[in-house]
């Protein structure tokens, strides 16, 4: 039986075409897909059983939490980006690592922006303007790791007080090319179907990288490895930086070390160390957590932010503690004039 609520069918002759008015799940940006199936094309029952396999449990409980995750986020960083941009015009005070969040800001904005049209786009628009969505779309995600780590090499720089610029805004230019590249090839970017458990004959639509072995390919170096990067640094320099602050006198309380740990968890990337739990028992409850913690980003990042500023104000040394410049090592120790 065909379920129609919010979706069109298409018959022709030999196919039919299902066009559905669904979004989908911010999990789908990096979680390993299953490799189609090569030629030639198996037979029904072993279709049924490859089908069955990357279809998706709760998938409209995770698209709402991915919808409101993602709203959130983009006026979180809409508010962050005014911020730091006023605080890069007050050119006496400026922290030389203000530039590099405000970057992050605008890459996790575009991001949430394009997933969440990416799913009308792809009902509503041609196949043409999907592959456009879909390669703006990945290099958003890609932009999103790249200012990621350029936080964490930032953090090592102020950790071992090296006096080095850090990279502006030109870096978004490197994704760019690597997409410009991949648009080149026809079969890379298109529409992507997530199929519902629940309901096998209603998949959700959206732009992104399409599911077949080129996709796949691209999916598995530029996503899964480049975030594994990003993910395995983050760890990495967030233990090298908890290793060096705790014995600073504000480690003692709860809040300043909460915030020092979620906050550079959120810069370096670290939350999304959970897409490599996505197996077994765990999958379930990791999708869940990935979708609401990623979403959020954008969110905590400005959450972060305000409750440093409000710190600093109040005279707290939290401020420096987490933000840090390249004047002073990170995570405490006296900004020189």
């Amino acid at each position: 039986m065909w379920r129609w609520e919010g979706c069109q069918t298409i018959r022709r002759q030999g196919e039919t075409e299902c066009r559905c008015n669904h979004l989908t799940y911010f999990a789908i940006l990096v979680t390993p897909i299953p490799i189609p199936f090569p030629n030639p094309v198996p037979s029904p029952i072993q279709l049924q059983d490859l089908k069955l396999g990357s279809e998706v449990d709760h998938l409209e409980a995770l698209t709402y939490i991915t919808s409101v995750g993602c709203a959130v986020s983009l006026c979180s960083c809409f508010c962050l980006i005014i911020l730091l941009t006023k605080m890069l015009r007050r050119k006496a005070q400026v922290q030389l690592s203000i530039p590099i969040h405000r970057n992050l800001a605008v890459a996790l904005f575009l991001l949430c922006t394009l997933f969440v049209l990416t799913g009308v786009v792809a009902n509503i628009g041609s196949e043409e303007v999907c592959r456009v969505v879909g390669a703006a779309l990945h290099y958003s995600l890609l932009c999103s790791f790249t200012w990621m780590g350029i936080e964490i090499f930032a953090a090592f720089w102020l950790v071992h007080r090296v006096m080095s610029p850090f990279p502006d805004h030109r870096l978004f230019i490197l994704p760019a090319v690597l997409v410009a590249v991949l648009v080149s090839i026809n079969d890379i970017y298109g529409t992507r179907e997530i199929i519902p458990s629940g309901d096998v004959t209603n998949p959700y639509k959206m732009c992104w990288l399409k599911d077949n072995p080129s996709g796949s390919l691209v999916h598995y170096i530029t996503n899964i490895s480049y975030s594994a990067g990003v993910v395995f640094a983050g760890l990495v320099m967030l233990c090298l930086v908890l290793n060096k602050i705790q014995t600073r006198p504000e480690w003692s309380r709860n809040q300043a070390s909460f915030l020092s740990i979620w906050g550079l968890s959120c810069l370096f990337g670290c939350t999304w160390s959970l897409e490599f739990l996505n197996f077994g028992s765990l999958s379930e409850s990791v999708l869940f957590l990935f979708c609401a913690i990623n979403s959020l980003q954008g969110f905590f990042l400005m959450l972060r932010f305000v409750l440093l500023e409000w710190m600093k104000k109040q005279g707290s040394v939290m401020e420096r503690s987490s933000t840090g410049s390249t004047k002073q090592p990170m995570l405490l120790e006296p900004e020189k004039s």
